[in-house]
């Protein structure tokens, strides 16, 4: 059984965009580098044994 294949539009939330936009570029960017930085921070922390006290 055979047929035409998928066509027209599919609704993925997306929108119309032409191109990416760069402010939310920089701050997914900035989220990642802050993410990076205080994860290896952590594991930094908690390879030296700091503990509280």
């Amino acid at each position: 059984m055979t047929g035409p294949g998928p066509s027209g539009h599919v609704k993925s939330g997306v929108g119309g965009s032409i191109g990416p936009d760069s402010t939310q570029i920089a701050a997914g960017a900035a989220l990642m580098a802050a993410a990076a930085v205080g994860g290896s921070w952590l594991l930094r922390r908690r390879a030296s044994g700091a503990q509280r006290s």
